[in-house]
């Protein structure tokens, strides 16, 4: 137990220099006997550590030679522990992107293929979101599970698995763009569309309701992104 304790320690600092720019693609980590004595620890602790930094796709461990950090294409930046320390903001962009290519297809496919109860539960949830408010967390949760039913009532488990990959960040870019006002009433109104081309088993309007609404959640995504930015609270 202190053993994965320890390498933890070390894992949660290293992630936390890469998030912040002090560890670029290609910096050269300290050799294993320094980081041992840097942090107090065995070697086989450090080991543990620089293995699971390398798992998660951060660095590029090869015996006999130095260990630098990964590309930053190979980085798992939805890994729990890197969002834990970099909490997310900066790959917000990328994660709309993400999902600009993927949900359309998700909408289309579902409409093909939803159940009459997974329409059932999409709109319950579509109706708990009109009833809600304005409350930005509690309307970010909701509107993780109403994309998440979206998905699931394809029947497909990869695509299922891949769009709830997203969802680690997806909450905290739902939390920001709910707080744009009218941000919350307009992405009602676009559930309630995408909800009825799937209830119409129209394939081709649920996919092009999903993309007009990701293009309403981009707009509010970068209003909300410049306000936080102008006043300082948020670092892209």
């Amino acid at each position: 137990m202190v053993k994965r304790k320890l390498s933890s320690q070390i894992v949660e600092e290293f992630l936390r220099q890469i998030s912040i720019g002090e560890l670029t693609e290609g910096s050269a980590l300290p050799a294993e006997s320094a980081l041992c004595t840097s942090f107090g620890v065995s070697r086989s602790v450090a080991r543990e550590a620089l293995g699971s930094l390398s798992a998660k796709g951060f660095l590029l461990v090869s015996q006999g030679a130095t260990t630098v950090v990964a590309p930053r294409y190979m980085w798992n930046i939805l890994d729990p522990e890197f969002l834990m320390v970099a909490g997310g903001s900066e790959h917000l962009r990328e994660l709309q992107e993400a999902r600009e290519q993927l949900e359309p297809s998700i909408a289309a496919l579902a409409a093909g293929r939803a159940s009459d109860e997974s329409i059932l539960s999409m709109r319950e949830l579509a109706d708990e979101m009109r009833s809600l408010g304005e409350d930005p967390e509690v309307h970010a949760k909701l509107d993780i599970q109403f994309h998440e039913a979206i998905a699931a009532a394809t029947g497909n488990a990869v695509l299922y698995s891949l769009h709830h990959s997203l969802v680690q960040l997806g909450y905290l870019m739902r939390v920001v763009n709910a707080e744009v006002p009218g941000a919350i009433h307009r992405a009602t109104e676009w559930h309630s569309v995408i909800l009825a081309a799937i209830e119409s088993r129209d394939p081709i309007a649920a996919e092009a309701a999903m993309r007009l609404h990701l293009t309403q959640v981009r707009g509010e995504l970068d209003n909300a992104m410049e306000h936080q930015l102008t006043k300082g609270t948020m670092t892209l």
